[in-house]
């Protein structure tokens, strides 16, 4: 079924049902779409004796190159992926509504560990999953802290002696981790930009950064580290369902190397702990070894679990436009046709 958008009973009802579901996923909440300038949304259901049992929320936008609309359901569906039936109706009605509405291509990428049986058995449906990290619109390996109902001094004795040499240190240096209010959107900002600067990438605007806040500022955990009076960094965490996110953050060009980093992941840590999540989510790696800086980093705070995910599923509406696409966003792949050739 597709939500109507203009019943405020139903909406609370979907609304509910996503926050608390166990397959449940920022993303997936119907908030999200706020967030997406530009993008319009639609939102499917199952219904069983009046309760729903699964749900596929998505989003959708003109992709100006393929001259067609491009639909993402990020992070769906909000439903047991092994409940192939009841997924397969998720698919089904969205796939139906993408191709009505000038759609290329429905993608699906479920928060759901790799399960090669899984794989084979959505195969055996006509479904395919892809696993190639090179075309996927989000990372495929994510390092997770598992916290099994740990505290965060058990947590911390297992971190390495080296992480947690840095992390003491930082608060006898004087580091101080406080939460934020709003005006500390305006930190983050400053702060991810100089980061970004001085990786040499891109950055969010403010208003994304903003409109992140006020959409989700009831399970937003904003805080920063401050040295003398000042911010040397900052994480946005944002807390949904069983998992805490660290989604967004940043650092001062000024004392990069008192540790606050270690301080301000650490804090996190006890945050997710005290406040009975299961997982401490550091976000996407690009490489699983020391090539990726990113990796080296965030392994200290997660047992080295990399979550390495199940895929991506692609419901392909017009091949000719698909492969454009996919060759568009894997230039290593158009290199390979060229040369096959």
């Amino acid at each position: 079924m597709i939500l109507d958008k203009n019943n405020p009973d139903l909406v609370k009802k979907y609304n509910d049902f996503i926050k608390h579901s166990p397959y449940g996923n920022f993303m997936q909440d119907m908030r999200w779409a706020n967030i997406k300038a530009n993008w319009n949304s639609v939102y499917f259901y199952v219904e069983e004796a009046g309760e729903i049992k699964g749900a596929l929320s998505v989003i959708y936008i003109r992709d100006s190159k393929v001259g067609k609309n491009f639909f993402y359901a990020t992070r769906g569906p909000v439903a047991d992926l092994n409940d192939i039936n009841l997924v397969m109706k998720l698919i089904e009605e969205a796939s139906d509504f993408a191709r009505e509405n000038d759609g290329f291509l429905l993608r699906i990428d479920p928060l759901v560990r790799m399960d090669e049986d899984l794989v084979e058995k959505y195969k055996e449906k006509g479904i395919i999953i892809r696993h190639d990290k090179t075309t996927s619109s989000q990372p495929l390996m994510n390092m997770v802290l598992d916290i099994n109902g740990r505290d965060a001094e058990e947590i911390f004795a297992k971190f390495s002696k080296n992480t947690r040499k840095h992390t003491r240190k930082s608060y006898r240096d004087g580091i101080e981790t406080r939460e934020l209010d709003k005006k500390g959107v305006d930190i983050l900002y400053k702060q991810a930009v100089e980061t970004a600067q001085r990786a040499g990438i891109n950055h969010r605007p403010y208003s994304y950064f903003e409109s992140l806040y006020d959409n989700f500022k009831d399970e937003i955990r904003l805080s920063g580290c401050f040295y003398e009076g000042e911010p040397v960094c900052t994480s946005m965490l944002i807390c949904y369902g069983n998992r805490a996110l660290a989604l967004y953050g940043g650092s001062s060009n000024d004392h990069k190397d008192l540790g606050q980093n270690y301080q301000i992941n650490y804090e996190e840590v006890k945050y997710a702990a005290e406040n009975g999540y299961t997982y401490y989510d550091m976000g996407g790696i690009f490489a699983a070894d020391d090539s990726d800086g990113l990796y080296s980093f965030k392994r200290k705070f997660t047992e080295d679990n990399v979550e390495n995910l199940i895929g991506e599923i692609d419901i392909v509406l017009d091949k000719d436009l698909y492969e454009a696409y996919i060759k568009e966003k894997n230039p290593h792949f158009k290199k390979e046709e060229e040369n096959k050739e």
